[in-house]
């Protein structure tokens, strides 16, 4: 861009130059011709600069409002334009993969708290059922001794996912 500028500024000198070289006075005309028609030419480089700046803005609010997927069309002329709308366009793809990320991994979170609710009460229920049942002189595996047995081992498994849990969610903090 500063190649651009560099060479702009040396047509308007040589412009000058001649200007000054060749025209004997600074009539209406000459006026109108050697200073005027670069100043207009300069202004509208940088209108268009600077309408298409505007452009990258309006579209870069669509993002920050929340349309993380929207992407910056159109073809713009000026290289640090261009520069500006990719770098947009790539900061929306890396929020667009955060949010995907922070999506996946709240689902996850919530099908393990749904599983392991699912692995808890299952036991529970055995042992508050074979319970229930020993309290009521009921025996569901003929002695008292075996289905005191069982709901040991009920309570064994149940101790076991408890612990296997634990080192899962201290994991999942821990990522």
């Amino acid at each position: 861009m500063w190649a651009k500028v560099t060479a702009a500024g040396i047509v308007c000198l040589v412009w000058n130059i001649i200007a000054f070289l060749f025209v004997q006075s600074y009539e209406y005309w000459g006026m109108l011709f050697f200073w005027i028609i670069p100043i207009l030419l300069v202004c509208k480089y940088l209108i268009k600069y600077f309408e298409e700046k505007k452009q990258i803005i309006n579209e870069a609010e669509k993002i920050t409002e929340g349309e993380v997927d929207h992407k910056i069309t159109g073809t713009f002329k000026y290289p640090s334009n261009r520069k500006l709308k990719d770098t947009i366009n790539n900061i929306g793809d890396g929020i667009e993969n955060a949010v995907a990320e922070n999506m996946k991994s709240e689902r996850m979170k919530t099908d393990l708290i749904t599983n392991v609710s699912h692995d808890l009460k299952t036991p529970i229920a055995t042992i508050k059922s074979y319970g229930e049942s020993i309290k009521d002189g009921i025996y569901p595996y003929e002695t008292l001794e075996k289905s005191v047995d069982v709901i040991i081992e009920n309570a064994d498994r149940l101790e076991n996912k408890v612990h296997s849990n634990t080192e899962i969610l201290q994991d999942l903090n821990r990522a």
